[in-house]
């Protein structure tokens, strides 16, 4: 999700608040480099801009510059000051619109907000004080904070806004009637430490953004203690009190306190550049329309002959999948080598993790967090069966839908889990993967398309990375064995090792097979020189995060069954998953790329990555053959709207890119 981070001030040090005010910038941007701002409240007025481009490059700007001056100055004289930044992820409301971009400004109250609140039109319709205005979602949870403390105190109008709140919310807010300050929290991302004579609060998302700000600053004597703001907590932080207090936002119980009034309601002024045009983002995305059935009537008479392929008698796997071969009786040569996963059971996981708990409330374990179904339920086990404190991760590479982060909101939230996003520049992502998907187009080649994901694979360098800063030695990885798919290096010409490890997965880790692959995609490059653009390096980091770094962590599911059905019940009753409308399976629901790559392999080579994995559950028991055929036959019909999504997203021509798709040679003869 967002950064949010600032300080608060009540005695002027010039050497250290300007030195902060940078340093959370630098270290916040890496959770959202979509846009960015920052509230100035002063004594006399309170200053916002907000800008639709990243911190580092707001920083740079003349209005930017002035703002911190004019900041710094008033605190030179009135030896009071509060500032707080953001760094934005786009979720919800598009970063081109300059109303949708954050701090948000709703009566007597100035704001940002970290997180995805997924009933804001209920917010809304409760509070019906007026109607929603902008996208983003961050405006609700202002406005009902307004809206409640008109009719109570500030901090049981915070706690009324997050009694309503669904979905992960961090908050932190100025009102323009008092000089005071409120943080709040439901999932815990939030920070802060405190000066020993009470004179300075900082906080933010991480605790290792405050941890490197005190340690590069040398301010280790004067702030000794970082706070952990934990789920469901807020922060007073109060003109006139001495210390902050922090208070429930479940339990209605609060030290009474004499809340500071100005006798003059103070200015507020947004002060940003609203003839700013960002030229990459000069409008709010949405699908153009376009007439599918035209697609279909292409589509089906492949469709058709697809499914007249010879495929295995026990599994669902056709005659084109690389490598196969069929015993007199029909079988493939991928079910006869198959050996059943072998879980080794909830005791003994308890057992590997013990030395890694801790008991002192502190997180013991960090959870990678795609926000698929089979992350989500290890989060949701780690924390409700065995016991522990995890931290969620996410690396967000551009392509993960508002539908998967709407559910990684709902998991957060109702779990109280810290939720560390790692976020990519994901403008230069997206430019990455169009121009991979442009040069392809050029030469396609079924074996390349792996290419288009290369993007995602710095994934295992930040878990590390994240799992250090936070000084975490348990990583889990819960993706799940029987979703491998051979057939992607198939293509390629590297056959499959057809030997599971020892924690259920079957790699091309051997030498020979990783020349094989490095030597296929040499060719490919050499043919088509397009593929040595920009993206290149960041390529090269992919390869190397996905096979020379160390992968050293627990894989969840090798300890504990899985089992779709227990899993979907699990995610759909307690945390009310959201699936796509009209599609009622669970998988790769949060996944902007797979419906675009299956559509390439199936109208290509006639199986995608369904036809592997409900073919494994076939070999584990789990599903009956004709059972996993109408699944597939179901799954792999195109998505066009989850296709053109991924196409515009990324900006490609979706109509020229389908033709060129739908051009290439078949494995199979019509």
């Amino acid at each position: 999700m967002c950064g949010i981070f600032g300080v608060t001030v009540k005695k002027y040090r010039q050497d250290h608040t300007e030195k902060i005010i940078h340093k959370l910038y630098r270290y916040s941007e890496t959770r959202g480099k979509e846009a960015s701002g920052a509230i100035f409240s002063m004594p006399e007025e309170i200053d916002y801009i907000k800008t639709p481009y990243q911190a580092s490059k707001m920083l740079k700007t003349e209005r930017f510059q002035k703002l911190v001056a004019t900041f710094m100055h008033n605190l030179e004289k009135n030896d009071y000051g509060v500032f707080i930044g953001h760094s934005r992820l786009v979720t919800n409301g598009s970063s081109a619109l300059h109303e949708n971009n954050q701090p948000i400004y709703k009566g007597d109250v100035v704001g940002v907000h970290n997180g995805i609140v997924v009933n804001d039109d209920d917010i809304w319709a409760h509070i019906g004080k007026e109607k929603k205005a902008f996208d983003v979602d961050t405006e609700s949870v202002v406005a009902c904070i307004d809206f409640y403390k008109h009719r109570s105190t500030i901090r049981e109008s915070v706690f009324n806004t997050f009694a309503l709140i669904e979905g992960v919310a961090n908050i932190a807010t100025v009102f323009a009637d008092s000089l005071d300050v409120v943080l709040a929290t439901n999932n815990g991302s939030l920070y802060y430490t405190v000066s020993c004579d009470n004179d300075m609060t900082i906080f933010a998302s991480e605790r290792y953004i405050v941890r490197n700000i005190i340690k590069e600053l040398r301010l280790d004597e004067r702030f000794p203690t970082i706070r952990h703001l934990r789920a469901d907590t807020g922060l007073y932080i109060g003109y006139t009190q001495e210390e902050p207090i922090e208070f429930s936002l479940t339990e209605k119980t609060v030290p009474p306190i004499n809340e500071h009034r100005l006798h003059h309601h103070r200015t507020v002024a947004d002060i940003s550049d609203k003839t700013i045009k960002n030229t990459e983002f000069n409008q709010p995305f949405h699908l153009r329309k376009y007439d599918y059935c035209k697609l279909d009537q292409f589509f089906y008479p492949y469709h058709e002959k697809i499914q007249k392929l010879k495929r295995c008698s026990r599994c669902v796997l056709p005659e084109t999948m690389p490598f196969i071969d069929f015993d007199d009786n029909g079988v493939c040569n991928y079910c006869r080598h198959y050996k059943k996963l072998q879980p080794k059971g909830k005791e003994a996981l308890l057992k590997a993790i013990e030395k890694y708990r801790k008991n002192n409330g502190s997180p013991d374990c960090l959870m990678t967090f795609s926000g698929g179904r089979d992350s989500s339920y290890a989060l949701h086990y780690a924390k409700k069966e065995l016991g522990l404190n995890p931290v969620a991760y996410t690396y967000d590479w551009g392509v993960i839908t508002d539908l998967g982060r709407r559910n990684q909101s709902r998991m957060c939230q109702k779990l109280g889990i810290e939720h560390i996003i790692v976020s990519a520049d994901i403008k230069k992502k997206r430019k990455f993967i169009k121009q991979n998907v442009e040069a392809w187009l050029k030469k396609p080649d079924i074996g390349m398309v792996p290419l288009f994901m290369a993007g995602d694979k710095q994934y295992f360098y930040y878990a590390n990375k994240v799992a250090k800063q936070n000084n975490l030695d348990l990583i889990f990885l819960n993706g799940v064995a029987l979703e491998q798919t051979h057939f992607k290096a198939g293509f390629c010409g590297v056959r499959p090792k057809l030997i599971r490890t020892d924690d259920g997965i079957a790699r091309l880790t051997d030498l020979e097979s990783q020349i094989k692959l490095m030597a296929y995609y040499a060719k490919e490059y050499a043919i088509n020189p397009s593929y040595i653009n920009s993206s290149l390096i960041d390529t090269i980091g992919a390869f190397f995060s996905y096979y020379i770094i160390p992968h050293n962590y627990v894989r969840f599911f090798q300890y504990i069954p899985w089992n779709e059905k227990e899993i979907e019940e699990t995610l759909l009753a307690e945390y009310d998953w959201e699936t796509l409308p009209g599609h009622n399976t669970t998988w790769r629901i949060g996944d902007g790329t797979s419906h675009f790559y299956n559509y390439i392999y199936y109208l290509t080579a006639g199986l995608t990555e369904n036809d592997t994995f409900r073919s494994n559950q076939i070999r584990e028991g789990m599903l009956t053959r004709d059972e996993a055929m109408r699944i597939v036959q179901k799954d792999n019909m195109p998505q066009w709207e989850a296709i053109q999504w991924y196409c515009e997203t990324m900006g490609l021509d979706f109509v020229d890119t389908i033709e060129k798709i739908n051009a290439m040679r078949k494995l199979y003869s019509l």
